[in-house]
């Protein structure tokens, strides 16, 4: 929605796609996929303090990518491992989980707000 705060997208698609609600956002990364091709710009949020949605409270119905869309819990560092090991392929997925290992070993005392300004 025009205007729309970027964390508040972020938990709807959260709900959407996973069918949780997080109890905690932070901003992990900003990035620009194209830098001197395009201006699009890429915001990653940690959640932390995941809970799953009864489906009777979920008051949209998936009928699109996340209707089939399965849901997998995946250790951090077994994702690190598939990033390195070349099975992970999402450029995003790939930063985001690289940079929650690196929030994660410095205690995540590096994150910015979940409203941090976009510069």
């Amino acid at each position: 929605m025009d205007g729309e705060p970027l964390h508040k997208l972020a938990e709807r698609e959260l709900l959407e796609e996973s069918g949780y609600r997080a109890e905690r956002w932070d901003t992990l990364l900003d990035v620009f996929p194209s830098p001197g091709m395009a201006d699009e710009r890429i915001r990653i949020f940690l959640a932390r303090g995941l809970t799953e949605v009864p489906a009777d409270q979920i008051d949209f119905e998936r009928v699109h990518e996340e209707a089939d869309m399965p849901v997998v819990w995946v250790p951090l560092e077994e994702a690190v491992r598939k990033v390195f090991a070349g099975e992970l392929h999402n450029m995003i997925a790939c930063m985001g989980v690289l940079a929650v290992r690196a929030a994660r070993d410095s205690g995540f005392a590096n994150l910015r707000p979940v409203d941090a300004p976009e510069d």
